[in-house]
């Protein structure tokens, strides 16, 4: 559109221009060159048309359906054990960042800056305030919940927080108080890792240019170890956190402004393998690492999937993916096995689509249908994927899909009764999707809905 406007600008411009020359300059323009103009007009219009219809073909090669195929039942229709619903008005909380279920607990994330426990029938147990709201995700463990209090360079009071979670007692803090940035929360069975941000120059400086990677004791926050290493900017407004991946002895971050991939050892933070890329379009997507199957993958800016042993960093596949998915905002893959989903969206036209890049294979591709994806998930063996309406101003019903990941039919199609869908979905702080020990909690400011198997 942008594009347009300006041409259509400078054309007006150009207009304006010539209108001061005499009319005898009309007369010197050549009647061929008239026929030339149309002639270049129609090849472009020509070339135009043929890239939208292999587009369109690419989608027909393996489009199975449009969600619109089926008429969605209404949430109270759908079968009771599958679904459960809270309006947690009572609260004068809307929740966000993360919601766990555990047993017959909640723990979420409020407005309110603070965390809290509900029990099954959503009766606040207890809550612990945030003085600085969350820049980043909290997470859990069998032990505790990790709070991360962090506001800036010139604050002092920040840590991360092992709460307990039956008492919300703090069990121990780990002192932040020299970084202004931290990435999503990493743990395994016996540590938490995290990168952290320093600025060098606050005066001149509004996000860290120096980062580090730490590990911690998580029986009682002690530091093992920190390695210094060239980072990939955190923060600066971006909507998508640095975030860690792993595997059983090694940790998976982007490295030297998305120019690398690197694998590092939890025993000392010392690397293992790397693999070099490029800048601008060749550089690693959003700064980001999947693991799935038995593989760690990134993706470039120009959309291809590079798969690697996860342990000796051999490149496994390099897979050019036939779609485009603009912006931060929109959800990040999905990854099960070895498929992956994603998205596919040009004028205004949205599609879910299914690939194997190992094997270099479309598996399916799904039309939104005057929708797009608001975020999904996998839960056991079952794709979960949450519609809103691309009329963003009707406020129409959001939708949610249960989707075999093998052949993209539809097994359930429900209408959740209420408008939970903001178009920015990943800037929208009440509005998120979490899975936790097979409970799925979809949740819109005090809506909480919860799905299973």
């Amino acid at each position: 559109m942008k594009k347009i406007f300006f041409s259509s600008a400078l054309i007006a411009l150009l207009l304006a221009g010539c209108s001061e020359s005499s009319e005898n300059l009309e007369n010197e323009i050549p009647l061929e060159n008239e026929e030339t103009t149309e002639e270049v007009d129609s090849t472009e219009m020509e070339d135009e048309n043929i890239e939208e219809n292999d587009k369109d073909e690419e989608v027909s090669d393996s489009l199975v359906g449009a969600i619109t195929d089926i008429e969605p039942i209404p949430i109270e229709d759908y079968a009771e054990d599958k679904w459960s619903y809270a309006d947690l008005s009572q609260l004068e909380h809307k929740i966000t960042n993360e919601v766990f279920k555990e047993g017959n607990n909640f723990y979420i994330g409020t407005d309110k800056e603070s965390i809290m426990r509900l029990s099954s029938d959503f009766e606040p147990i207890w809550e612990d305030k945030n003085s600085y709201g969350y820049k980043v995700s909290f997470a859990i463990d069998e032990d505790h919940i990790y709070e991360p209090i962090l506001g800036s360079d010139s604050t002092t009071d920040d840590v991360l927080k092992a709460l307990n979670k039956e008492s919300g007692e703090v069990q121990y803090a780990i002192d932040l108080g020299d970084y202004a940035e931290m990435s999503e929360i990493l743990l395994d069975e016996e540590a938490i890792y995290l990168v952290l941000g320093k600025i060098s120059d606050p005066e001149e400086l509004t996000f860290a240019d120096i980062a580090s990677l730490h590990k911690f004791d998580k029986s009682n926050g002690k530091e093992l170890w920190a390695i210094d290493f060239d980072g990939t900017r955190l923060g600066g407004g971006r909507s998508h956190p640095y975030d860690l991946t792993q595997s059983e002895g090694l940790i998976y971050l982007v490295e030297e402004d998305s120019q690398k991939l690197v694998a590092r050892s939890k025993e000392d933070g010392s690397e293992v393998w790397s693999e070099e890329f490029g800048e601008s379009d060749e550089a690693i997507r959003l700064a980001q690492t999947f693991t799935s199957g038995d593989s760690v993958y990134v993706i470039d800016n120009n959309y291809v999937f590079y798969a690697f042993d996860p342990e000796t960093g051999e490149k496994e596949a390099e897979y050019q993916y036939n779609g485009e998915v603009s912006g931060a905002m929109v959800p990040f893959p999905v990854f099960y096995e070895d498929t992956v989903f994603w998205q596919n969206v040009y004028d205004n036209q949205h599609y879910l689509k299914a690939v194997q890049p190992k094997s270099e294979e479309e598996l399916w591709t799904l039309d939104m249908d005057g929708h797009f994806l608001v975020d999904y998930l996998m839960v056991d063996d079952t794709l979960y994927a949450f519609f809103g309406s691309t009329d963003y101003d009707a406020e129409e019903n959001t939708l949610m899909a249960r989707i075999n990941p093998e052949t993209g039919e539809i097994l359930d199609l429900v209408d959740m009764g209420e408008h939970m869908s903001a178009k920015y979905n990943n800037y929208y702080r009440y509005m998120g999707l979490t899975e936790h020990e097979g409970n799925l909690a979809y949740f819109y400011e005090k809506h909480l809905f919860m799905f299973n198997e």
